[in-house]
């Protein structure tokens, strides 16, 4: 290979990979995406959802509810692709986010919750 082309790959690389762009060409901001302090504290909500049918359910529910960032982890029951009747593990950071604002925020998002202590059966 020419040194030009080596030149011009090396080059295209550089300015594809080394920017922190996002689909609309604006800087991306990951502060939000750091894993917290292992010294907060957390608490899992146990809950049974209805999300709004679409295509793409439960990724559209992630979406949102992973802006907030005192939400840590949210784990699915194996209905993949089902819209209702979701068991859903919600892991949040309880010193950021109490267990009633967190419903209420679920409330906003899905046509039903249907929160559980100790667990869904």
């Amino acid at each position: 290979m020419r040194p030009e082309a080596n030149l011009f790959c090396v080059a295209l690389l550089a300015a594809s990979c080394g920017c922190a762009t996002g689909a609309t060409g604006a800087p991306v901001d990951a502060s939000h995406d750091k894993p917290a302090a292992a010294s907060l504290a957390r608490a899992e909500l146990h809950v049974v959802l209805d999300l709004e049918p679409a295509a793409n359910c439960d990724e559209t529910f992630d979406l949102a509810l992973y802006k907030d960032t005192a939400v840590e982890r949210v784990a699915w029951d194996e209905k993949k692709g089902k819209c209702s009747a979701r068991r859903v593990v919600i892991r949040y950071l309880s010193s950021l986010r109490t267990e009633a604002d967190l419903i209420a925020k679920l409330e906003k998002l899905v046509r039903s919750v249907e929160a559980h202590r100790g667990g869904v059966e």
